[in-house]
C-alpha cells in the first residue's frame, strides 16, 4: 500500500510506543527530531535548500525558494532563512514552549492522525489539569504498519527506492538525535548506526538534497552532545 508521509509526520508515528501510546523518546530529543524532520522536509520539498559560493548568503546557510508549504512548515522557514542548519534548528525547537514551531508543528500532526483514525487521543486529568497523554493506535494503522515494516526492511538490509526518500530521510534525523536504538530497540545498536550510515549515503532525488541531509544530521549530533552538559550543569 502507499505509505507515503511527511518526514516529521514519519518521525513522530516510529516514536511513538504502540504499547504505552507515548513516545520512545525524552521530550528534549523527540524535540530535537521533529525540529530536524521538519527542516529536512523543506529541503526535499524545495523550499530550503543550502547555499553555495557566490550567492546571496554565506556559503553552507540556507536559502529559500518560493516554493508553497503549509504553514506550521512555513514557520520553519521564517527562522531558517540565511541560517546554518545548527541554527535554524536551535531557532525552531526553541526553549519547548508551546508557541516553538516545533511544538506547534508536533500538535497540528498528532491532531491530524487522531482524525485520520491513526491514532486515538486520551488523557489523565486531575483537578481539572491533564496530567498525562497518551496516543495509542487508532481504528485505521495499516499505513503505519507498512510505514514500521519498510523501515525494518531498509534497517535490515533492504535496497531503498524512489519512493523510500522521505522514510530514509526519517531514519536520518532519527539516527542523528542519537534515537534509533530507542525506536527500534530489538535491534542491534552497532548494527542499527551502520545501516543508518548506509542508508544516508544512498540514493538521494540530488546531491543538494544529500548534503542538506547532512548537514543537519551533523547539526543534531552536535545538539544531542550539548544538551545533556546544558542540562546537568543548570
Amino acid at each position: 500500500m502507499d505509505i507515503q508521509a511527511t518526514i516529521p509526520e514519519t518521525v513522530l508515528l516510529l516514536a511513538l510506543d504502540d504499547a504505552s501510546g507515548k513516545p520512545v523518546l525524552d521530550a528534549s530529543t523527540l524535540g530535537q527530531a521533529l525540529g530536524g524532520a521538519g527542516l529536512a522536509e523543506l529541503v526535499v520539498r524545495g523550499r530550503l535548500r543550502i547555499a553555495g559560493e557566490g550567492e546571496a548568503v554565506k556559503p553552507g546557510r540556507f536559502l529559500t525558494s518560493t516554493a508553497v508549504v503549509e504553514p506550521t512548515l512555513e514557520a520553519f522557514v521564517e527562522h531558517s532563512d540565511g541560517r546554518t542548519p545548527k541554527d535554524a534548528l536551535a531557532r525552531v525547537v526553541g526553549w519547548g514552549g508551546k508557541s516553538a514551531p516545533v511544538q506547534r508543528l508536533r500538535a497540528e500532526l498528532l491532531g491530524e492522525l487522531v482524525a485520520e483514525g491513526a491514532l486515538a487521543h486520551s488523557e489523565t486529568r486531575w483537578l481539572g489539569i491533564a496530567w498525562s497523554e497518551r496516543w495509542e493506535r487508532g481504528a485505521r494503522t495499516d499505513r503505519e504498519d507498512a510505514m514500521q515494516a519498510r523501515a525494518r526492511e531498509l534497517l535490515q538490509g533492504a535496497e531503498p527506492t524512489a519512493a523510500d526518500e522521505h522514510l530514509v530521510a526519517a531514519l536520518a534525523i532519527l539516527h542523528g538525535a542519537k534515537a534509533l536504538p530507542k525506536v527500534f530497540p530489538d535491534l542491534d545498536a552497532k548494527a542499527l548506526g551502520e545501516r543508518a550510515d548506509a542508508l544516508s549515503l544512498g540514493s538521494w532525488s540530488s546531491a543538494a538534497v544529500r548534503s542538506a541531509i547532512d548537514e543537519l544530521q551533523v547539526a543534531l549530533m552536535t545538539t544531542m552532545i550539548v544538551v545533556p552538559i546544558v542540562t546537568s550543569s543548570s
